[in-house]
């Protein structure tokens, strides 16, 4: 059976329950902003707001503060837009600096003007291969442990290159600023100075402790297959997490007559 109800009980019902709702809501607007107010708008007690969530700490092992690593990620993003300009850039700077270091370059060790290195194919692709290391580095920064092993295993690979020395890794720190300032123009502040000078040394001194660690084939002690996040570098279909090893490899043994066998059969 059908119950019937006066219109005007009807109304008034449905009435109620909206302006109950809308009671309801401005209620927790007042209290999202820590205020409680009575309906004429007088604060009636000011609530205290929740604590936001405490920042991870800082890992002890890199020397960034966590606003300095955001910094640099965020500032990086403007140089990874430039890479091989910026690259070769820093190589160009690196030779007027220590001319001597171009021997160790067969490719490119006849470039005599800097209009000659800045259109080169050969100090191009050597430029962006470096560069992408950087990269991958600075990215790498929310994960240390990667970060850590992943400079270890380049700085191993450079003991395979003739003539190369552990020194060679601090000349590049000079170079690297020059060419990143350049590219970031007014965004390279004075604290982004201070920022990406940390980095690099950083980054140079864990490539010097990796060129330094015990003897080891670095193809065996390292593996990136396990890499969470794909390379900066083009992947392979076959193996998309050992992409910038590959090149690595390539980039360091190609010119190197004095390898031994297994090296070179894994390229």
């Amino acid at each position: 059976p059908f119950v019937w109800f006066p219109l005007d009980a009807y109304v008034a019902h449905h009435c109620s329950v909206k302006v109950n709702m809308a009671a309801i809501r401005r209620m927790g607007n007042r209290l999202a902003r820590g205020l409680l107010k009575d309906e004429d708008g007088r604060v009636i007690e000011e609530l205290p707001l929740p604590e936001p969530p405490a920042p991870a700490p800082p890992d002890p092992r890199i020397p960034l503060t966590a606003k300095q690593k955001f910094n640099i990620i965020k500032s990086w993003k403007g140089i990874a837009r430039e890479m091989e300009l910026t690259g070769v850039i820093m190589f160009i700077s690196l030779f007027e600096r220590h001319e001597e270091l171009l021997q160790l370059f067969t490719k490119f060790r006849k470039l005599k003007t800097n209009q000659e290195r800045l259109t080169n194919v050969e100090l191009k692709r050597h430029a962006t291969i470096v560069m992408t290391t950087i990269d991958e580095s600075v990215r790498a920064l929310d994960d240390v442990d990667y970060l850590l092993s992943y400079l270890e295993y380049v700085g191993k690979l450079h003991t395979r290159i003739p003539g190369f020395k552990q020194q060679f890794f601090l000349n590049i720190e000079a170079p690297f600023l020059e060419a990143v300032k350049q590219t970031l123009g007014d965004r390279y502040t004075e604290n982004m100075d201070v920022i990406y000078r940390k980095t690099i040394r950083f980054l140079v001194e864990k490539l010097i402790a990796g060129y330094e660690s015990p003897d080891t084939d670095p193809d065996v002690k390292y593996s990136f297959a396990n890499r969470p996040r794909p390379l900066t570098t083009e992947a392979s279909d076959s193996d998309p997490h050992t992409a910038l090893p590959s090149k690595l490899r390539e980039l360091h043994l190609s010119d190197s007559p004095k390898l031994e066998p297994k090296f070179q059969s894994k390229m």
